[in-house]
């Protein structure tokens, strides 16, 4: 009786682990998008765009690197450019060179830094880089928020997010054209019951990045 009393615990023991490890072990993904189209938006006007690079839009820590805001930028060039064959696109490298050129590098900081406190852009300044970089829009992309919570088993997941956002303006009009919002996240599953507290880490960004392109895809404006 002893023998099989043992048996039935360690089975027990082993289902549990089993759960454990594969709840701990495999993160979900989640991804919402919220996408904004101007009804003055005319596709015909918008020859050539210019994207500048990633910006945080929050003073806050974040384990995001400078490697990860190229990673989520060139992913956007990609897609902008799959869904926009005609349309010229000047790269982040290609557009800053020529802000440098045309010495508005100080008017586009300004220009992004009053945008993001206030969300109205200043139509001159974009009437000058269009001029300078010889582009209809321009392309800027805010990293709006990195959330990292640990979890408890068998309480709550723990959890990354990341909340990105994407706004062409027009450098003819100076109004916001399209903006394109994106949350994605990946969550440690954490399925196991057996009582115990012990601290779930939240993943790392690269596993709640890893959705953002077909997310991107999916939202992405065809001109």
């Amino acid at each position: 009786m002893k023998t099989k009393r043992h048996i039935i615990s360690a089975l027990t023991l082993i289902v549990f682990g089993l759960l454990y490890l594969g709840s701990a072990a495999t993160p979900t993904f989640e991804a919402n998008v919220k996408t904004y189209v101007s009804p003055s938006l005319n596709s015909s006007e918008i020859t050539s765009v210019a994207i500048f690079s990633l910006r945080n839009a929050f003073t806050q820590t974040s384990s995001l690197g400078i490697g990860d805001l190229n990673e989520i930028n060139r992913l956007f060039q990609t897609s902008f450019i799959e869904k926009n064959r005609k349309t010229t696109l000047v790269n982040a490298y290609s557009a800053t060179e020529l802000l440098n050129k045309g010495k508005l590098v100080d008017d586009y900081s300004k220009f992004v830094t009053v945008y993001t406190q206030t969300g109205i852009p200043n139509t001159e300044t974009l009437k000058k880089i269009g001029n300078e970089l010889k582009v209809n829009g321009v392309i800027q992309g805010f990293i709006e928020n990195v959330i990292q919570n640990d979890g408890l088993m068998g309480i709550r997941e723990g959890e990354t997010r990341i909340v990105f956002k994407y706004v062409m303006f027009s450098t003819i009009s100076g109004e916001v054209l399209w903006e394109v919002t994106c949350v994605t996240s990946a969550k440690s599953g954490t399925n196991f019951l057996g009582g115990t507290t012990k601290e779930v880490t939240a993943p790392p960004v690269s596993e709640a990045m890893k959705n953002m392109k077909s997310k991107i895809d999916a939202a992405m404006l065809t001109l």
